[in-house]
């Protein structure tokens, strides 16, 4: 509202204020009778929002005159003087009695809590006890609202959100804007304006869409977190009372964030709220709203795909779009970013842009940030250390490894630009099997293959994922994978047995449970935009049909005595003292490159508490330690010529 409408508003309220004041005059005046008042048809004034607020919660006149009366004992001094004068007992401020001896056409049925004097609280009671006697006050948001000064309730405050405009809609998203804003237009003439319930899994596009919409239809949104709502009925109650009228004031709309669904009596309570309001409503839900009362219409809200991610990155950098360094493409085609990460992203993009503190990387390096997975206690990432130099293994198997993340680094080429993805959607994802006993090298694996993708690195431990309870487990792997989808992290899943073994014959319900719980995980993996490998001890105890369904495989032996070598020379970092180190003896210890690093640590130890540099000693004392822990016996054979 402009500066000139809200003085009109005020000066039109002042003029009320004089009338009300000449009938209190009379009243005092004469006591034997009452003239006739000035009637609002009468006073000759153009007063909208007295208009309005008379139209959308239907007040007869007197209702009207009752709020306009209490407007004006705040307004002014003589009008709170003579109903001081009026007031019956002793009692200060108007009451209804008052009201009654001052205004025609008055009625007692004004008095029921189903009238909008109390039922939209457009004034307040002292006493619930002695209505008719009373002081009443017109309440602060309708008192100004009337002034001419749009604000919330302060009691909705709590609660209650401002949206943030979020511009630049993708266009799929305006499209679907453009359908949503036709339909309620459609349904605001029939005045049965439906719920809006927006699925997806991008909750900063249903709020975007929300807001597009309002912004249409000239609607103020508001954002309402679904575990914010009051728990008790009563304050449930006067809550969706004060929305409502708040709705009826300013005709505003007012968007569910349903995403935390899993809070207790979540659906009742929305159930009950979304009963009670009458308006413009969003509701976004990743779970169906079934048992609803209300209208309804669906619309979808996704995360942007990668061309219209590429897009809105270099909308929201406008000319500061250099900075991503022709980046967008690799970047669209690696994270599933949501609206509100590609915002966030690229605040911080033209920050560090002013600052000059800028590198080729630190486009990827922030969506990777953004990305990170909210995989709770599924999951444990792994900050990758190792590069190609650190792993040392056979290498065909080091070739395959390559080949894992050449496999990763150009999808797009093969699958998009090269049309493979057109042939068949099944296969797309990148999958991995690394077997071996433990210690050779498969978790290092992974962190090479992590440091030289420049993603993050997570480990599940399927034994922990895996549940008895029938349906848990596919739960458990979906929650993992939605929540790596956007950034599309390594995921690493240990102990690959506990779901993978043999299963053939199905022997009881138990058995073919887990075999949709496996096809479950092996179909996620292959769809899955990121690298998800599984790891295993023992392959032959996997399912040959599984395994075909894997892309890579790769077998992590047992090191020779010239692979162990090569670990030895690589296992200690540069500023390490060594003394007279032998590789070709310490190769003579029969263990796997896992040991070989225990007892490198241990011998630094050791000769860090001796204040020397790492010796023979120290190492013989670490690999007997080591022994001593694996349990087998450190021969004579294994350390001939060590000690001096």
């Amino acid at each position: 509202m402009t500066d000139h409408q809200k003085e009109k508003c005020y000066r039109t309220l002042f003029d009320e204020t004089k009338r009300i004041r000449g009938l209190l005059e009379n009243a005092c005046k004469q006591n034997d009778g009452r003239k006739e008042p000035v009637s609002w048809q009468d006073s000759g004034l153009e007063f909208p929002r007295l208009n309005h607020l008379e139209t959308m919660f239907q007040l007869t006149e007197f209702e009207r005159d009752c709020v306009l009366l209490c407007s004006a004992y705040l307004m002014d001094e003589t009008v709170r003087r003579h109903c001081h004068t009026l007031a019956a007992g002793g009692r200060s401020g108007p009451s209804l009695r008052l009201a009654m001896t001052i205004f025609n056409r008055t009625t007692w049925d004004v008095l029921s809590p189903g009238r909008p004097l109390r039922a939209f609280r457009l004034v307040e009671f002292e006493s619930i006890a002695d209505i008719p006697n009373s002081p009443m006050r017109v309440d602060e948001r309708i008192f100004t609202y009337l002034q001419g000064t749009d604000h919330l309730d302060q009691r909705l405050i709590p609660y209650i959100l401002p949206q943030i405009p979020l511009k630049n809609l993708p266009p799929s998203l305006s499209k679907t804007g453009d359908t949503t804003y036709e339909t309620l237009t459609s349904h605001t003439k029939s005045n049965t304006l439906p719920m809006v319930r927006c699925s997806g899994d991008d909750p900063e596009a249903a709020r975007a869409l929300a807001w597009y919409v309002c912004q249409k239809l000239q609607a103020p949104l508001y954002y309402l977190d679904i575990r914010d709502i009051p728990t008790t009925p009563a304050e449930r109650h006067s809550f969706c009372l004060l929305w409502q009228r708040e709705i009826m004031l300013s005709r505003c709309a007012l968007f569910f964030d349903c995403s935390e669904g899993d809070i207790p009596g979540f659906h009742s309570i929305l159930t009950y709220v979304l009963g009670m309001l009458r308006g413009i409503q969003f509701v976004h839900s990743p779970q169906p709203l079934t048992g609803l009362s209300v209208p309804f219409i669906s619309v979808s809200c996704n995360k942007p795909q990668p061309g219209e991610q590429q897009l809105m990155f270099e909308r929201m950098l406008g000319k500061d779009k250099g900075v991503i360094n022709g980046h967008a493409e690799s970047v669209a085609q690696q994270f599933r970013l949501g609206l509100g990460s590609i915002v966030g992203i690229s605040q911080s993009l033209k920050q560090q842009a002013r600052t000059g503190d800028m590198n080729s990387h630190t486009f990827w390096d922030l969506c990777r940030t953004m990305a990170i997975p909210k995989v709770g206690s599924l999951a444990q990432k792994i900050e990758a250390k190792a590069d190609w130099n650190d792993l040392v293994i056979p290498a065909r198997e080091a070739n395959i490894l390559r080949t894992i993340s050449c496999h990763v680094k150009n999808r797009r080429k093969v699958y998009q630009d090269w049309g493979f993805a057109q042939k068949s959607s099944r296969g797309l994802g990148v999958s991995a099997l690394f077997s071996g006993v433990s210690g050779t090298g498969k978790t290092m694996a992974a962190e090479v293959l992590a440091q030289d993708l420049r993603l993050d690195l997570y480990r599940i431990d399927l034994s922990s994922v895996v549940n008895k309870y029938v349906g848990e487990t596919e739960k458990n792997l979906r929650r993992i994978f939605d929540a790596a989808e956007e950034g599309g992290a390594l995921l690493l899943f240990d102990e690959a047995d506990a779901l993978f073994g043999k299963r053939s014959e199905i022997k009881d319900s138990h058995d073919r449970y887990a075999n949709i719980e496996v096809s479950y995980l092996l179909q996620r993996m292959e769809s899955y935009r990121g690298l998800a490998i599984l790891t295993t001890n023992m392959k032959s105890s996997l399912d040959e049909a599984f395994l075909r369904r894997i892309r890579f495989i790769v077998d992590f032996p047992f090191p020779s005595a010239e692979l162990r070598e090569q670990i030895w020379k690589t296992i200690f970092p540069n500023k390490t003292g060594l003394n007279g180190l032998n590789y070709k003896k310490l190769a003579k210890l029969n263990v796997t490159g896992g040991s070989i690093s225990n007892i490198a640590l241990n011998a630094a130890f050791l000769a860090a508490d001796q204040d020397l540099q790492v010796g023979m000693d120290h190492l013989y004392q670490a690999a007997a330690s080591e022994y001593l822990k694996l349990d087998k016996p450190l021969t004579e054979s294994e350390t001939a010529g060590w000690k001096h």
